[in-house]
């Protein structure tokens, strides 16, 4: 987990050292850009006062970088932890965050821009979270017009025949058992994608890799990639003190295997009951890592989003966390992949 990774509740500080996901706690607030940012409050009881360290706050936006078709909506939602009565105050900047003007009126965790233009790519929002008139954190991101419509890849459903699976993908190690099924019903809203791991011996972690079979994008056919979004819905099925697991967005294109590193925050899901975890916006060839396959050669993008290149392949893996010999269970809905064209 990264440090502008929302912390939930339940999981108590002592227990995250214990799986290692909390290094480094600073008492100074860090403000920041991009996909969010983590504060601390001003120093007092319990924090100077020698008892347990408070959990810091957080905002981050979900997804950081918004990409709409011109005429359409964009909207941009701060996802906020561990800040009591939360009020916002959402600024917009033209020249690539030097300044910023505030929004009337801008004062929800949502906020929409109607019928956006080709005169509003590049503006980069910015929701600043306070409480009690105290500035707690800030995070911002960009918005991006198309004037073409996305190509969207989506899947509610889950039939079997539609996905590939595999146990293990890269350097992670297999799991020691694992399970994968489509249950009917209990989804977001109905059917969903059920899976189970347990994390072998000596081990700490174990992954799970799918790829569709329909969610196909050809550039010799549909034009060169600018870029691509991701979006789910994650249910960690039974919330856990000790496991956790990562989402990500997987790519095939001649057989190498990619995952989209998400600019370093890598959205988890911990908490059991529906909630949209991933939602990565702007992926780019560079935020994607090479996992598996054939090896790259020196000069070669890899991926490729050219538009002479070859297909890819779009599906999801799934890291899981915890002890060894600890069983993982989680599930996933609504996964959705949008592709941006030049």
């Amino acid at each position: 987990m990264r440090a502008d990774t929302p912390v939930p509740r339940h999981l108590t500080w002592r227990r995250l050292a214990w799986l290692g996901i909390i290094t480094v706690v600073g008492l100074a607030a860090i403000v920041g850009s991009g996909g969010g940012a983590v504060g601390f409050p001003p120093c007092g009881p319990p924090l100077c006062g020698g008892g347990p360290l408070p959990p810091p706050a957080v905002v981050r936006l979900m997804p950081a970088d918004v990409t709409a078709q011109v005429g359409a909506s964009a909207t941009f939602v701060a996802e906020v932890q561990n800040i009591d009565a939360p009020s916002y105050r959402w600024r917009r900047s033209n020249d690539g965050g030097t300044t910023y003007t505030e929004l009337p009126g801008a004062t929800g965790n949502r906020l929409t821009l109607t019928a956006v233009n080709l005169g509003d790519h590049g503006a980069r929002l910015q929701v600043q979270v306070s409480s009690g008139g105290v500035l707690y954190a800030q995070a911002s991101g960009q918005l991006y017009v198309s004037a073409t419509p996305g190509i969207v890849f989506t899947d509610g459903e889950f039939l079997p025949a539609d996905w590939t699976f595999s146990p293990v993908l890269g350097p992670a190690p297999a799991p020691a058992a694992s399970s994968a099924e489509r249950v009917a019903t209990g989804g977001n809203p109905d059917a969903w994608w059920r899976m189970q791991v347990q994390v072998p011996a000596g081990a700490g972690s174990t992954r799970l890799s799918f790829l569709s079979t329909a969610a196909v994008y050809d550039p010799r056919q549909q034009g060169a990639i600018a870029a691509i979004d991701y979006a789910e819905d994650c249910n960690a099925v039974l919330a856990s003190d000790t496991a956790y697991t990562e989402s990500w967005l997987a790519l095939e294109q001649a057989g190498r295997h990619y995952v989209a590193n998400a600019r370093g925050s890598i959205p988890i899901c911990v908490l059991a009951g529906w909630r949209p975890v991933a939602s990565l916006g702007r992926l780019v060839e560079r935020d994607f890592t090479f996992v598996a396959g054939p090896a790259c050669v020196a000069g070669e993008a890899c991926p490729d989003f050219a538009a002479a290149a070859l297909p890819l392949r779009f599906g999801f893996a799934r890291q899981s966390y915890a002890a060894p010999g600890q069983t993982v269970p989680h599930g996933i809905d609504n996964w959705r992949v949008t592709v941006w064209r030049r």
